[in-house]
């Protein structure tokens, strides 16, 4: 061990393996290397920050068992802020108790000069609040990595860790760590610290090694480079094995079966499809395209993904889909085109919303002679605010034009007011109703059929059928047991599992994979695989989790004018990363939209931008704009928005979408 009086003058202290773990110790390297990152000073003092609390908590529990204050902040410990929390408490209770020995490791480290309060804190306790010295630089808690105007206080958050470290070394040359292999998550965790004779458990517990080298670890929290070709074959071949095509996709019988009979016996209709979130409609939909072509096309929307909130221009945006699917060659549809769209508007300006959708739809199957199947998934998820001018149920005509089959699918206790009445009216002017039978065979096998198709056992899939497992909660479940990412035995309850799954994963990867849910989650389109690369993700983290849990993520399989892209499988993940992640979500919001910012300013590719550049760019400033809002963070977004030659690129991106008829794309940048 270095001491820290052989230190070589002006570098900081070494963290060697066996005082500070191997973990802190892989990420400390690197700063100590000169890797002064946002990043990387985060991970070292968040692992400090959980080390400490673990130490100082139990030591607390263990000298002072009355305290039930101690047990509820150690329960359910997710954030910095929480730990904060607990070590504050923690070492103001060691301050007021009988001195121990080990005790007096701790309160050397943060109260150096405890018989002198007349002398200075140390950086690191000041900037932890346990000193009445008002700190200047935020606590870990309301970390604000990734602002452009930010590198002035890496020095000083520097200093934090160096003030930190120093005090440690000298403090535990006598303190031995207690390490065990935790049996749900197969990783090794201090869970006890020892001083003499005396063993004491770590509250909570924490990280001990990392799961790759120090060199290629991403533990650090820091963005990988470029993936090198081969890595992005291994990415691809993944892709390929784990999303077979739609073709191998079928629906089942129950729904493919009345609306062939409603195709056959009617000249349009309502197919209305109601059932639970996670049981199975959006797969059930995205395989009907290939079921019923080439005598009937299909057109799939996600609402979510296609409309986002803003209905006002909701027929003009069915177009361009239509248009992007013909350009990728995945339809044979022709859409109207803008100009056709004017002029219908400019007809029919008198008449509702729903009138005008029924012209469209009038129009659309005269231009093409043929009928088809439009399929609106996900109702549910339409956001309305209160104070929406227009609703998704104002464009719901009592009657569709002859060759129109309008299939809406939805959770009908998730839908507004609006939309509920609407589907009510709907039914009693005859919509049928697609039966989705839950508590049927011809559902439970179906079920059980696509599970065993997802890569689980035929055993363990007929395990969670019987267990009434939902099918988006089976196939998770089941794929995470395989994968040793949850327990073989002791599953978790139909309401955990997405919890288990992804706390278990976020201790396998650390904050890169949530990182990538967060990408994935705001970026409302598929997310092509080379962003990915551009963003910095692990192509190891990404080819394990393709390869482990394929049911996390949907895949779009290459078009004529796209490659692979990623997108969440389901709006329930979105949901649960907004609810769980609350705080982190924003945090790593700010950290993505100063990286892509940083990298539009930066990267020749796109200071000189050729039409490549432009398409791929249109994605990254859609995906920017999403970030600053969700960051919630005023003095990024102003130092974004008033970047001259930013906006000088989104003039250009905003062009060239003009010229290649992707008016809605475009106008969503603009109104960011």
């Amino acid at each position: 061990m270095h001491d820290l009086d052989h230190s070589p003058p002006g570098s900081p202290p070494s963290a060697p393996a066996s005082r500070l773990s191997p973990r802190f110790a892989a990420t400390y390297a690197r700063v100590q290397q000169g890797a002064l990152t946002q990043d990387n000073l985060y991970a070292c003092l968040d692992h400090l920050l959980r080390l400490f609390t673990g130490m100082s908590a139990g030591l607390a529990r263990s000298l002072d068992p009355s305290r039930p204050e101690i047990a509820a902040l150690a329960s359910g410990l997710d954030r910095p802020l929480q730990y904060e929390r607990l070590l504050r408490f923690s070492v103001n209770l060691l301050r007021h108790l009988e001195s121990q020995p080990s005790q007096q490791v701790l309160m050397d480290i943060f109260f150096p000069h405890a018989a002198r309060e007349d002398l200075s804190a140390p950086l690191h306790t000041v900037w932890l609040q346990l000193s009445s010295e008002a700190s200047p630089l935020p606590p870990l808690s309301r970390w604000a990595p990734g602002s452009l105007d930010q590198e002035s206080l890496l020095p000083r958050y520097r200093e934090v860790l160096e003030s930190w470290v120093s005090a440690c070394l000298p403090a535990l040359r006598e303190v031995e760590w207690q390490v065990a292999v935790n049996s749900r998550t197969g990783r090794e965790e201090i869970q006890g610290w020892q001083l003499g004779s005396r063993l004491i458990p770590l509250m909570p517990a924490c990280p001990w090694r990392p799961d790759e080298s120090a060199a290629d670890s991403n533990e650090a929290g820091e963005w990988s480079p470029q993936w090198s070709r081969s890595e992005f074959d291994r990415v691809i071949h993944h892709l390929q094995q784990r999303f077979p095509p739609l073709a191998a996709l079928h629906p089942p019988d129950f729904l493919l079966a009345p609306l062939r009979h409603q195709v056959a016996h009617h000249a349009s209709a309502y197919l209305l499809v109601d059932a639970p979130a996670g049981t199975g409609k959006s797969l059930s939909l995205a395989g009907l395209q290939q079921a019923l072509s080439p005598d009937l096309a299909v057109l799939h929307f996600s609402v979510r993904t296609c409309f986002g909130g803003d209905f006002q221009t909701l027929i003009e945006e069915i177009d361009e889909g239509i248009q992007t699917r013909l350009d990728a060659q995945v339809t044979t549809m022709v859409p109207l085109g803008p100009l056709v769209i004017q002029e219908l508007n400019r007809r029919y300006s008198p008449l509702s919303p729903a009138e005008k959708f029924q012209a469209y739809l009038s129009q659309l199957v005269l231009r093409n002679g043929q009928r088809f199947v439009l399929a609106l998934d996900g109702l549910d998820e339409a956001f309305e605010g209160s104070d929406s001018s227009l609703s998704l149920a104002d464009f719901l005509p009592d009657q569709l034009p002859d060759g129109i089959f309008l299939l809406l699918a939805y959770r009908g206790d998730g839908c507004s007011a609006r939309l509920q009445r609407r589907i009510t009216q709907l039914l009693e002017r005859g919509a049928l109703s697609l039966d989705f039978p839950l508590d049927k065979p011809v559902y439970t096998n179906w079920c059980q059929r696509i599970i065993t198709a997802s890569f689980v056992t035929p055993e363990n899939a007929a395990r969670l059928v019987e267990q009434g497992y939902p099918l988006m909660e089976s196939r998770l479940l089941g794929q995470g047991v395989e994968a040793d990412h949850l327990p073989p035995s002791n599953w978790p309850g139909k309401d955990e599992v997405l919890l288990d799954l992804i706390a278990n994963l976020e201790r396998r990867w650390g904050d890169p994979w949530l990182r990538l849910l967060m990408v994935l989650a705001t970026a409302y389109n598929p997310v092509p695989i080379e962003e990915l690369s551009d963003l910095g993700f692990s192509p190891s983290m990404v080819q394990e989790l393709l390869y482990d849990v394929p049911a996390l993520f949907l895949a779009e399989r290459p078009t004529a004018n796209t490659g692979w892209q990623l997108q969440l499988a389901h709006e329930n993940l979105r949901l649960h990363l907004q609810e769980h992640y609350n705080h982190r979500y924003s945090q790593t919001c700010q950290r993505l939209a100063a990286r892509a910012a940083h990298q539009l300013l930066h990267r020749p590719a796109w200071t000189s931008p050729d039409a490549e550049a432009l398409h791929g760019g249109s994605f990254r400033l859609d995906c920017l704009y999403r970030w600053l809002l969700d960051s919630q963070n005023q003095e990024l977004t102003e130092s974004v928005v008033s970047n001259k030659p930013l906006g000088q690129f989104r003039n250009q991106v905003c062009a060239y979408l003009e010229q290649h008829g992707r008016f809605h794309h475009k106008l969503s940048i603009l109104q960011a």
